[in-house]
């Protein structure tokens, strides 16, 4: 049991350290009963972009138990994501925290909600993105949960848009986790395109 917890642990550390940088998915539910929660999750990522769909992993408790975040989304079908800049990172570190189901982690970390439109569940007013979700699908390929949702409705502040009407990353500089820590995207690296290569100038090993 010991060598087993070590082996985990340690595989643990080596995809925290192998797989970065991660964007962080600052998650908002509610319970059936209406009860707030705020947690953010690092393993996120885009599943589909028609219809668009995200996903977030969710590992258990230490004891084992489900997260609040997933028994929500369970209950309710919904959740929103929102993200994390700079100036939002302490607030977000102080939800990240095991707290019991009864405790609203909005109200704890300081953090303003708002409503959303299409779902129950309140919005990080600060965020300057926030994504309604509708739960998709959930699936248990191992250890962890993997929520699937698709998202409803958008809110991202008019002032990220490029004159290309892109969302500019810069003019919000998204925080992610960087193995166990956080760095945020403060500046980007354009590359060349490549010069094509035609068949004769491949090397035999590789053709």
């Amino acid at each position: 049991m010991r060598h087993r917890r070590r082996v985990r642990e340690t595989t643990r550390r080596l995809l925290f350290g192998s797989v970065n940088p991660r964007p962080i998915a600052w998650t908002s539910t509610v319970s059936a009963s209406g009860r707030r929660n705020l947690a953010p999750f690092s393993f996120f990522t885009v599943v589909s972009t028609s219809p668009p769909m995200v996903s977030i992993t969710m590992e258990r408790r230490d004891d084992g138990r489900e997260k609040d975040s997933l028994l929500n989304i369970r209950s309710t079908g919904e959740f929103a994501v929102n993200v994390v800049t700079a100036d939002m990172a302490a607030r977000m570190c102080a939800t990240s925290e095991e707290y019991t189901s009864e405790v609203d982690e909005f109200a704890v970390a300081g953090v303003a909600a708002r409503p959303a439109h299409r779902i129950s569940v309140p919005l990080v007013a600060a965020a300057p993105i926030s994504m309604e979700c509708e739960l998709e699908q959930i699936i248990q390929p191992g250890g962890d949960t993997i929520v699937i949702g698709r998202i409803v409705l958008w809110h991202v502040d008019a002032a990220l848009f490029d004159a290309r009407r892109h969302v500019d990353v810069l003019r919000w500089q998204p925080m992610g986790r960087v193995g166990a820590s956080f760095s945020p995207v403060e500046h980007l690296v354009e590359l060349p395109p490549l010069a094509p290569v035609s068949g004769d100038d491949v090397p035999a090993a590789g053709r």
